[in-house]
């Protein structure tokens, strides 16, 4: 038994040296993220950690680090994207582990809990396999342009899609005139055409989006006549909002509109 827990002694430490390199690798991340390098280093530093906690006899350490080979793969692939949400799973996997290191030392019975961190696993790869496996069109109207980037760089970080921008209501209307799009995102107090006006205007008047699913992003509280058809397919998120919210109200609007065919 000595002997045995002297291996794992030797096979913990070397865990906790390929965690360094991770931790290493996460400080220094930029623009890198995209590079294959960075992905095929990741992958190396997780197949390393699984093949000694798998040989030394930790097999719940080995089955979470498969876990994230297999989110590092489609890393690889190209079918998830490198996120704020990915990145953070990262440093969570980096703390579990190496507490579980420090904690076997003092105790070898203890049990590993990796149930939350497996099911965060879990739920990044199908969050983002859900609005990645296909290329969306989506159109983002708001008067201020640091709300338009703001909207624009968070769904791009979650969703491949073609984004086209208009500063009003009219601009987007004229832009709906030419494009098909899966999802707007708008504003809804905005100059020369309201909130009200444009999807009154998207969905009366002949234009390829009169059944798009809409976004309605504002922190005005409109009245609305809900007796009128044209706030079918309208979904409303209040200002200031949060990532999450957004992320929500995106993937809820894409399953709308790939459940009722529009297309």
């Amino acid at each position: 038994m000595e002997n045995q827990n002297d291996f794992k002694l030797e096979a913990l430490d070397e865990m906790e040296n390929n965690l360094q390199r991770l931790i290493g690798l996460l400080s220094t991340i930029d623009e890198r993220h995209k590079e294959s390098p960075f992905v095929d280093e990741l992958f190396r530093i997780f197949h390393n950690i699984k093949g000694n906690v798998q040989v030394a006899g930790f097999s719940q350490l080995s089955n979470l680090t498969h876990s994230f080979e297999s989110l590092i793969l489609k890393l690889k692939e190209g079918k998830i994207n490198f996120t704020e949400t990915f990145k953070d799973t990262l440093y969570s996997f980096y703390y579990l582990m190496f507490d579980f290191g420090q904690d076997w030392r003092v105790d070898p019975n203890i049990v590993f809990c990796d149930k939350v961190l497996l099911e965060n696993v879990k739920q990044l790869m199908m969050d983002q396999e859900t609005v990645s496996n296909s290329k969306y069109s989506i159109l983002i109207v708001d008067d201020e342009e640091l709300i338009v980037e703001l909207i624009r760089n968070r769904v791009k970080e979650f969703c491949e899609c073609d984004i086209k921008t208009a500063s009003n209501g009219k601009d987007a209307l004229q832009l709906c005139l030419e494009n098909k799009f899966h999802l707007i995102l708008t504003d809804f107090k905005m100059p020369q055409m309201d909130g009200d006006d444009f999807i009154l205007n998207l969905r009366n008047k002949s234009n390829h989006n009169k059944q798009t699913p809409v976004v309605m992003i504002t922190a005005y509280r409109p009245k609305l006549n809900i007796s009128k058809k044209h706030w079918d397919n309208v979904l409303f998120m209040d200002k200031p909002f949060n990532f999450e919210k957004l992320k929500y109200y995106v993937k809820i609007s894409l399953y709308m509109f790939e459940k009722a065919k529009f297309i």
